[in-house]
């Protein structure tokens, strides 16, 4: 059994009632009540903490040391940005905890006017990871598709349309006034986190603009897929044991292309690096292609075309 504690900074004693369209309308007394129960029903105990003043906040992580905590949550909410004090005091505090510290987020900001002067958050470096939550939700798609989206500037919200057309349903997600999503920069943040359902087949098209795109479609029951990659970096997670045949096709901009593709299933990939290099550890040349192990002995097979263009493709073994 161990002791837990939780920490929230800064106005969130407010939830609730403070801006429900951003945070929702779950009571930090909702939450705190929730988890003491998860924690009880693992055999854990757990205290929770909040205080709207920073000092507050740094004393009760240096009486953690003496009280047997072994992992600490913390929520600095606004002081995530500014504050020193508590990313010193986590820091001198883990080394005597079973466990990392964790920190915790309701949401990224929306607003650009506001994210604007918070550059790299002050206690990142004295946690083990963030975790990002818009309300208090978890994911998972209930449906067709679940999707928390952060955007910069209202114009920038994403327009969702979904028709069905000759018994077939088309869905299609795009930020307004361009082909191509764009996300992220200096002065705002533009992130998409979509979650699909696995009770459809999905004929999977997707146009990437400027920023990061990491997509993690291991277990979708995916028919077809095309990609187009942008100005950035762009990784693809197709590991897993696939149970059908699949042909896709991804087209790298100005950035590396990283495709992590299954052991146990057969794959076959035709990858032209463009201005770049093609690096394929694990992998053996069949003619213009490159093939696994399990190619020509497994039921299934991704076929997959791979065009880079300025920069390097990447081909990884994933489970």
């Amino acid at each position: 059994m161990a002791k837990l504690l939780v920490i929230n900074g800064p106005n969130l004693n407010l939830l609730g009632t403070r801006e429900p369209q951003h945070y929702g309308r779950t009571t930090l007394a909702e939450i705190d009540a929730r988890l003491t129960e998860l924690a009880a029903g693992a055999g854990h105990t757990l205290e929770n903490f909040q205080s709207n003043a920073e000092h507050g906040l740094v004393e009760r992580i240096h009486r953690a040391r003496d009280e047997d905590v072994a992992f600490i949550i913390i929520n600095p909410a606004a002081f995530t940005h500014t504050s020193v004090a508590l990313r010193d005091a986590l820091a001198a505090v883990a080394r005597d905890l079973e466990a990392p510290d964790l920190e915790v987020q309701l949401e990224r900001p929306r607003d650009h006017r506001i994210a604007a002067p918070r550059t790299r958050p002050a206690v990142d470096d004295a946690v083990i990871a963030v975790l990002d939550r818009h309300g208090a939700h978890s994911g998972g798609a209930s449906g067709l598709m679940d999707a928390d989206c952060y955007y910069g500037r209202a114009s920038e919200k994403p327009a969702v349309n979904y028709t069905i057309t000759g018994g077939n349903g088309e869905l299609d997600v795009r930020q307004p006034g361009t082909d191509n999503i764009h996300f992220g920069g200096r002065s705002q943040h533009n992130d998409w986190n979509l979650r699909f359902g696995n009770q459809l087949p999905l004929d999977l098209e997707i146009k990437m603009g400027a920023g990061t795109g990491r997509l993690q479609l291991s277990g979708l029951p995916l028919t077809h897929l095309r990609v187009e990659g942008g100005a950035g970096t762009l990784f693809v997670d197709l590991s897993g044991d696939w149970k059908q045949s699949i042909d896709g096709r991804i087209s790298g901009g100005v950035g590396t292309v990283t495709v992590r593709l299954p052991a146990i299933v057969g794959v076959r990939v035709h990858a032209t690096g463009g201005l770049g290099a093609v690096n394929a550890p694990g992998f053996q040349r069949d003619g213009n292609a490159y093939v696994n192990s399990a190619y020509g002995k497994s039921p299934v097979t991704l076929t997959l075309d791979i065009q880079g263009g300025i920069g390097t493709i990447n081909l990884e073994s994933g489970s």
